[in-house]
């Protein structure tokens, strides 16, 4: 059984999928970055690197994409 944290974590992840598909790739980052704070793991690491990249955003947050792989 999923504890607390892991399942608010796959919450926020979903919401970040959801906010990419929308094209809002600055909220998906927030809310991977919260899943990731309850619940590190690979898909939701995954899916902020993704969304960093996607975001074409020149701010220093692209080495956080690169650390994220």
């Amino acid at each position: 059984m999923a504890s607390y944290n892991q399942t608010l974590a796959m919450r926020y992840n979903r919401q970040g999928e959801e906010a990419v598909v929308d094209g809002h790739l600055h909220l998906a980052i927030k809310y991977f970055t919260d899943a990731i704070a309850l619940w590190p793991n690979a898909e939701s690491f995954g899916n902020r690197a993704f969304a960093f990249l996607e975001s074409g955003d020149s701010r220093p947050e692209w080495r956080m994409a690169v650390d994220d792989f």
